[in-house]
C-alpha cells in the first residue's frame, strides 16, 4: 500500500493512523440499521447506538448533521452510517 520510504519519514501518531487506514472494518452498517430515511434521537437510543444525551451533545456541537422539522431533531440514515464508519477503529488482531 504505502512505499517503504514514504512510511519511514512519517511520525509515529501518522504511521498508527495510516495503519488504520489500511486496515478492513467489518461492520456493515448498511445492513445493520433498519430501513428508513430519517431516524430520531428516541430511535437511535431505542436501536441502542447512541444514548440520547450523546446525540443532543453531539447536536449541540454540530458533530453530526441533523434534519430539523418544527422543533424535532432527526438524523438521516445516511449520515447516521457515516457518523457510525468515522467513528469505528478496527481491530489490531
Amino acid at each position: 500500500a504505502f512505499s517503504t520510504f514514504f512510511f519511514q519519514q512519517l511520525n509515529p501518531l501518522t504511521k498508527y493512523n495510516l495503519r488504520i487506514l489500511e486496515m478492513e472494518i467489518y461492520a456493515n452498517y448498511d445492513s445493520l440499521l433498519p430501513k428508513g430515511l430519517l431516524f430520531s434521537i428516541k430511535d437511535i437510543e431505542d436501536m441502542n447506538l447512541i444514548k440520547s444525551d450523546m446525540l443532543k451533545k453531539l447536536i449541540y456541537n454540530r458533530e453530526i448533521e441533523v434534519v430539523k422539522i418544527g422543533s424535532k431533531n432527526f438524523i438521516s440514515r445516511q449520515v447516521l452510517i457515516l457518523f457510525l464508519e468515522s467513528n469505528t477503529l478496527p481491530a489490531l488482531n
